[in-house]
């Protein structure tokens, strides 16, 4: 995969100029502005010196709908707008948090955040606005990193009074247009997501809308396909999904936005042995293959967020050792993953905090006992065959103590060359 720039460009030759209404939207691939936009975005516009993270092109965005949250105090005003582009109707939460101190010597914090929302997040959005239901908004980023800061649990969040009838016959008009194309908006991200080679940030967005499309009509058979796409980002992507939103690994900032419903549906998903093995599957195959293709990672940061660019090995490491946490069954991937140790050090300490996180259970079972022998017997073998020093790495040595440990033997050897364990 090319390098990308913080913000996906867009390719050559496409339209510049929205279409008229009665034409209809175009594909989000075909979308300058759209590809111009980071998938999410946040940026503390008090600060000085700070690449400017959310692009002009937000500009270019109607607005369909503007609430205020009145449950925030005097001092404070956060305001929620859901934003569409024009020419491919793609929707969009933006918030901006201005929190000027209850006091003269408060810390002050003045936030903007954007996010492109899938069309069911987008659905969501708009019917617990037209429902005037409470927590109708997300709680904004500068209000939690407050709350955080203080200690203090997630304010709840209220859609102010004033004009409020208007705004929700806007939201109401543009969630029957959204209802109307929603069919046509996955199919067209199913046919680029497959047929198209995408900007990074927006084969994530194909993704997410689709993973979340499928779990919702509890389309397993549509998942499943998304596990196998040819291309290890998707792949790796589509179980970045699954894990984190099915375990709350996720960010606190992406769970906010996304439903219990959606969140139960995954931890159910997870809880199926068939789905859980699939997914131990496709990570163990991206960690073992050597592949240059990378993923786009957003770090949150406590202020303006930025994006870089990491292997798919690495994320399918990380999520093998979410699992792993989780109750799932690795036994038969130690000795693939014990095969990684000692290739580089990156890999040596990703697939060695996975088999750590395989013998890491509170509970001693005949399985955990099994799975501490068997990374001990494939370690002697690597040390033996491949990699002499492998027992000297640091990540390597606290492995093997804490198998050790389960197996009630001695964490260093009696003498030099008996091997790891007696």
């Amino acid at each position: 995969m090319e390098p990308e720039p913080k913000c996906p460009q867009p390719g050559e030759g496409r339209d510049k100029e929205a279409p008229a209404p009665s034409s209809g939207y175009a594909s989000i691939a075909d979308c300058e502005t759209c590809n111009r936009l980071p998938q999410k975005a946040a940026e503390d516009i008090e600060a000085t010196g700070v690449p400017k993270v959310v692009p002009p092109e937000v500009e270019r965005l109607s607005v369909v709908v503007e609430l205020d949250d009145e449950n925030t105090p005097a001092y404070c005003v956060s305001t929620t707008r859901l934003l569409k582009c024009p020419f491919c109707g793609t929707h969009y939460y933006w918030n901006h948090y201005d929190d000027d101190g209850q006091h003269f010597m408060d810390p002050t914090c003045d936030l903007i955040t954007l996010r492109r929302y899938d069309p069911l997040s987008a659905l969501e959005f708009l019917e617990r606005v037209v429902a005037r239901a409470p927590n109708a908004l997300p709680g904004a980023f500068g209000q939690l990193r407050k709350a955080w800061v203080e200690g203090a649990s997630r304010p709840d969040t209220g859609i102010a009074p004033a004009g409020l009838d208007s705004k929700v016959q806007a939201a109401a008009a543009d969630l029957v247009e959204l209802r109307g194309r929603y069919d046509e908006i996955m199919g067209d991200l199913a046919d680029i997501l497959w047929r198209r080679a995408l900007p990074g940030q927006i084969q994530m967005y194909a993704v997410e809308s689709l993973g979340r499309h499928f779990v919702s009509r509890g389309d397993r058979a549509s998942l499943t396909t998304l596990l196998r796409h040819p291309d290890p980002a998707v792949r790796v992507l589509t179980a970045k999904l699954v894990i984190g939103l099915g375990t709350d690994d996720a960010p606190i900032m992406d769970l906010l936005h996304v439903s219990r419903e959606m969140r139960q549906a995954l931890a159910k998903e997870l809880a199926r042995k068939s789905r859980l093995d699939e997914l131990v599957d496709v990570l163990l195959e991206i960690a073992l293959f050597p592949s240059e293709a990378m993923i786009w990672e957003y770090d949150h940061g406590y202020g303006s967020s930025s994006y870089y660019q990491t292997s798919v090995r690495w994320i399918a490491l990380y999520y093998l050792c979410v699992l792993a946490h989780h109750g799932a069954d690795l036994e038969r991937a130690i000795p693939a993953l014990v095969g990684l140790l000692g290739e580089d050090q990156r890999l040596t300490s990703d697939a060695g905090r996975v088999l750590r996180a395989i013998v890491d259970q509170k509970k001693k079972t005949a399985r955990l006992l099994r799975c501490a022998r068997l990374i001990l017997d494939e370690i002697e073998k690597a040390r033996a065959a491949r990699h002499p020093k492998l027992p000297r790495d640091a990540h390597v040595k606290a492995l093997v103590a804490r198998c050790n440990e389960l197996l009630g033997k001695p964490t260093t050897p009696k003498r030099k060359g008996s091997g790891l364990h007696s």
